[in-house]
């Protein structure tokens, strides 16, 4: 028990007051033998009895009252368990951080989860007080805040859950939304805190986060409310969609494609005869049965032939009855068939050895793979007998080439002005006084001399040999390299390369430089084509590109670059919630349109002069188009299409380890070590002085009771029954007084 007022109690000192008064009054009876009154005497103990047990009784009563009444002014008040009751206490910061991811829409007895969570929110929030403060986050990724300040008006909350129709198909961060509700927290300077946190605690929610556990200091106290009804011992059931593709069938003749979707069981019972349905183009296209292992995956592949090419949507839909989470039972694939680009590729030093070969890595780096195809089918040909019309190809590579016929340079430069594509890469068997002289109108610049720094088997190599320095990451050959792990292309080492005769600036563009500030990609236009340049070998014979990691994006981005294709097939397929690049190429357009799968618009604006991208959220999962504004006119560009699908951690229903949920709270509950404003919920305080002063007011009546005497309980007897109702004729009837005898 604790004291608002202790001082107060000082008041109880006056309790010795009626104790004094009581003695002082107390009469001693003088003994003085008369026998005429012995015999009332004796009749009267017992009455003397009640007398002494009447004064005692008024004593304690009286004492009683000089120790209550200061009690209750000091406001006793007891401490119970911590909570939100409306009993008395502090006024308290409560954030509200509400899980509206996809995962929330999980069926549970014919509710969903985010049902649950919005109902229970409500509940809470209506048993606090008035003067509570009140905020609200919503834990998608990333999170978001619809009230970000923290206000008494507890309605602001209310319309924000009533507005909301239901999750979102977005991913969850939670120790994001955390971190933005500690935020929140910073800005009050009320010191009671508290976090509520209602979501369905999924792993990926938690360990997917790029937050620390230490960043969360401030919270004060967090409380996690498990909306998942699962034990920790059971192991969730859910089937899902998780991936899905496309590439040119293995068998079959022109126009046949398979098409492929992964799908997995996330429970720990195995399923059998699950049906697959493929929508293409919204018309029905197949179905399949497929069995699924306990916790495992499949993928199902079907095979269709669509002959005319072009644009095509497809769509994978489960066939799952009562499923927990229906998001996850369709699957989007935006389908551009007319985007394989055509390769001639051009050996100037073919050899016996394969890997000594000059196109050994560059032909496997543009090869189609199972699942991550590069959308590049290449045709190889030695230099000398070169007879392949370049109009059946999109690009042409010249590796290491000698020379050319005239008459082969003039249909090569009226393939490329024509909107052709031409790669030159270097080597030892190229002369630059030949180059100049035979492709003098193609070369972004013209060839000086070589370059040589060190032999690639000199064991100084990597202290001799130079690297790549500046890159022009805005240009879409090297947009990936500007992304977490693109330090790998500046990691590569570069024995030898040819050095270029400075040209006047304008039309020409160096995308790379070496280190020591020789250009080692140029590229210019010729009509409607591209040149590209690359000054050193496209093997190992100068530089160890060949066997780095850069190596194989940057040469698939470079042929798609000189063909002007956009994107590949796994660039058509975005993530719900997750920033997407649109590759504007060179079509500076005014304006660019979006439309998502519910139908709305979104437009953005490139900046004048600007990069060649933009960036894009897609908020649904489905497919999109998209319409650029030029000179005017705006039209769709089928290329830049593409289909945006559910994260496939989403999907994954596991709970949350206990150890790292725990991590992030105990960090949570850790505030600065000088900031006094920080502190966790404090106890509810249950008052006791109403209590003491009502049985005060007992007490005295009590008191004042026993302290009148019998004969004035009979006057008062008296006076109360002397008075009479009085009727006289004529008059109303009346209470009126009687005098003594009985006289009005």
């Amino acid at each position: 028990m604790s004291l608002l007022h202790p001082m107060l109690l000082l008041g109880m000192l006056l309790v010795g007051l009626p104790i004094v008064i009581h003695l002082i009054h107390r009469k001693r009876a003088v003994r003085r033998p008369f026998p005429p009154i012995e015999f009332l005497l004796r009749s009267n103990k017992r009455l003397a009895r009640r007398l002494k047990v009447k004064q005692l009784l008024l004593l304690l009563f009286r004492v009683a009252l000089f120790l209550l009444l200061p009690f209750a002014l000091t406001q006793p008040f007891l401490l119970g368990q911590a909570g939100n009751q409306t009993e008395s206490r502090y006024p308290l910061a409560v954030v509200f951080v509400l899980d509206d991811s996809a995962s929330m829409a999980r069926l549970i007895d014919g509710a969903t989860l985010f049902e649950r969570a919005r109902h229970r929110l409500l509940t809470d929030l209506s048993e606090l007080k008035s003067q509570d403060q009140t905020a609200l986050v919503l834990a998608h990724s990333p999170p978001s805040a619809p009230v970000d300040r923290l206000q008494q008006d507890h309605r602001r909350v209310r319309a924000a859950l009533e507005a909301l129709t239901g999750p979102t198909p977005l991913s969850t961060d939670l120790p994001a939304a955390l971190a933005l509700a500690r935020d929140i927290h910073a800005l009050s300077d009320l010191p009671a805190r508290r976090t509520v946190l209602l979501t369905d605690n999924a792993h990926h929610g938690w360990s997917d986060s790029a937050i620390p556990p230490e960043e969360l200091a401030g919270l004060g106290e967090v409380e996690i409310i498990d909306l998942s009804g699962q034990d920790r011992e059971q192991t969730p059931s859910n089937v899902a969609i998780v991936d899905g593709g496309y590439r040119d069938a293995r068998s079959g003749g022109e126009g046949s494609y398979d098409l492929w979707a992964r799908i997995r069981n996330h429970g720990d019972r195995s399923i059998d005869g699950i049906g697959l349905d493929l929508w293409l183009d919204e018309a029905p296209a197949g179905r399949l049965l497929v069995d699924l292992p306990p916790g495992g995956e499949t993928v199902a592949e079907f095979s269709v032939g669509i002959p005319n090419g072009g644009l095509h949507r497809a769509r994978f839909q489960l066939v799952e009855p009562d499923p927990p989470l229906e998001q996850d039972n369709r699957y989007f694939l935006t389908l551009h068939l007319d985007r394989q680009v055509t390769a001639l590729l051009v050996n100037g030093d073919p050899r016996q050895i394969p890997y000594r070969d000059e196109l050994y890595y560059l032909e496997r780096a543009l090869s189609t793979g199972l699942e991550d195809p590069s959308g590049v089918s290449s045709t190889v040909v030695g230099w000398e007998g070169l007879n392949h019309p370049f109009t059946d190809f999109d690009v042409v590579v010249l590796a290491n080439v000698p020379a050319l016929p005239r008459g082969q340079v003039a249909q090569l430069a009226q393939f490329i002005r024509e909107g052709g594509g031409l790669l030159l890469t270097m080597g030892d068997r190229v002369r630059p006084e030949v180059y100049n002289a035979l492709f003098a109108d193609l070369l972004p610049k013209p060839l000086r001399s070589l370059r040589q720094l060190c032999q690639r088997r000199d064991p100084d190599a990597g202290l001799l040999a130079t690297r790549l320095g500046r890159i022009d990451t805005s240009h879409p050959v090297f947009q990936v390299f500007d992304l977490p792990g693109g330090e790998s292309l500046q990691s590569i080492n570069v024995c030898s390369y040819l050095l270029l005769e400075p040209s006047a600036a304008g039309a020409v563009q160096t995308l790379a430089y070496y280190g020591d500030g020789g250009p080692a990609l140029v590229e210019h236009e010729v009509g409607t084509g591209r040149v590209a340049l690359w000054t050193t070998t496209v093997d190992r014979d100068w530089t160890d590109l060949p066997i780095r990691t850069a190596y194989l994006p940057m040469m698939r981005r470079l042929v798609r670059h000189l063909a002007r294709r956009g994107s590949i097939e796994s660039d058509s397929q975005a993530v719900v919630g997750q920033w997407r690049t649109i590759n504007l190429e060179a079509q500076n357009p005014e304006r660019v349109s979006i439309t998502d799968p519910a139908g709305g618009r979104h437009v953005l604006a490139p900046e004048a002069q600007g990069p060649t991208s933009l960036r894009f959220v897609p908020p649904l999962a489905g497919h999109y188009q998209i319409s650029l504004l030029i000179a005017g006119v705006e039209r769709q560009f089928e290329e830049l299409m593409f289909s945006a699908n559910l994260d496939p951690a989403e999907t994954d229903p596991s709970l949350a380890e206990s150890e790292l949920v725990r991590s992030f709270l105990a960090a949570a509950a850790t505030g600065a070590p000088d900031d006094p404003g920080v502190s966790s919920l404090p106890q509810r305080r249950i008052s006791l002085w109403p209590a003491v002063l009502l049985l005060f007011a007992l007490v005295l009546c009590l008191e004042l009771a026993m302290a009148i005497r019998r004969r004035q309980y009979v006057r008062i007897r008296e006076w109360l029954g002397s008075w009479r109702w009085v009727s006289r004729p004529g008059h109303r009837t009346r209470l009126r007084h009687t005098k003594p005898g009985g006289r009005i």
